[in-house]
Parts: C-alpha cells; sequence; structure tokens
C-alpha cells in the first residue's frame, strides 16, 4: 500500500498525445487501486485497476466530465507480472476544403479542444480502443503524480511519454518482457 509522490512538474501536465507503460503484479484484485495518476480533480490522466479490468481515465479541462477505457473482456490476473500501456493520441480533424487558409492555421495551434483516440495495451497486445466522438479539452493540475495509491502488488518501471507511441513499438516492447 505504499507510494511514490513525484512532485507537480509542469512537465507532468500532458494534455495532449500520451503513452503511460509500466509493470504490475498485483497480489489482490479487489476494489479499486490506482497504478499512476495525476491528481484527483481535473486529472490529466490516471491509470488504475477496478477489481480485475485496466481502466484509463481522464477528464476535460472543468473536470466536470470523466472520459475513460476499460479493458472489459481482458482481465489482469492475480500475482502474475503483466506489461501494461495506455495511450492518448490526438486524432486529427480533416477540414472541409470550403474552410479558409486563416482558419486553418488558427486551428493549427489551438490546443483547446481536440478529439482523441484511447488504447489499452495488456502484455503486448491492445485489447480495447475507442475513439471519443466529440471534441474536448483535457485537464491539467498543481497536484503530483502519485504512482501506487491503494495498489496491492508490485509497481516497476514506470514510463511516461508525452507522446503516442505507435502499435508496432509497444506491441514489440509490452512482448518482450512477457517472455
Amino acid at each position: 500500500d505504499d507510494s511514490v509522490d513525484c512532485g507537480n512538474s509542469s512537465m507532468l501536465n500532458i494534455k495532449d498525445d500520451l503513452t503511460i507503460e509500466v509493470n504490475i503484479k498485483p497480489s489482490d484484485l479487489s476494489g479499486e487501486q490506482v497504478i499512476l495518476s495525476k491528481g484527483s480533480a481535473k486529472m490529466p490522466y490516471k491509470l488504475y485497476l477496478s477489481g480485475n479490468k485496466l481502466v484509463f481515465s481522464f477528464e476535460d479541462t472543468e473536470g466536470e466530465e470523466e472520459y475513460s477505457l476499460s479493458s472489459d473482456s481482458v482481465a489482469i490476473t492475480q500475482d502474475k507480472l503483466h506489461r501494461i500501456a495506455a495511450v492518448r493520441r490526438k486524432k486529427e480533424e480533416k477540414k472541409g476544403s470550403n474552410s479558409s487558409d486563416i482558419t486553418k492555421m488558427l486551428d493549427s495551434f489551438s490546443s483547446t479542444a481536440s478529439k482523441f483516440e484511447l488504447e489499452l495495451y495488456i502484455d503486448g497486445e491492445k485489447v480495447k480502443s475507442k475513439v471519443l466522438e466529440k471534441s474536448i479539452g483535457v485537464a491539467d493540475n498543481e497536484a503530483p503524480m502519485i504512482i501506487g495509491n491503494n495498489f496491492k502488488g508490485i509497481i516497476g518501471e514506470v514510463r511516461l511519454w508525452g507522446t503516442a507511441l505507435p502499435e508496432d513499438w509497444i506491441n514489440k516492447a509490452l512482448s518482450e518482457v512477457s517472455n
């Protein structure tokens, strides 16, 4: 049940593309166990277990709505080492040919609202993905990033990337650890 406070550097407020990679070996699968989270209100990312399901979530800029993806049909196994990853990828919205050059240029500078694709990986396999159908802004906060809040087991090799790593890279990296 130990946790690690990683501080609240602005570099940890990742609001666009994001990849979280981590090894976990849970010794108990009851309740909610946070693997990694940046705050608990207006959170830009949270990765946790809900029972034996892996969940990745984040909130909008107002902290009013939470968006999440769960590994519904693929379970995490107790007392087994799993290499997991969560990806949030900003989706490029195609502008119609009627959009002016100025509108396109202004849109390229705007990072306030975007559509995102979310992906979950367990042991080298993509187990779930979805595209959020509406444009949203991702929250940020001054809270510290915490690793292991109420987590029962082992967490190791945490990697936080400010980019959405491609699927083939994640498959290779995660499966190498699993084999």
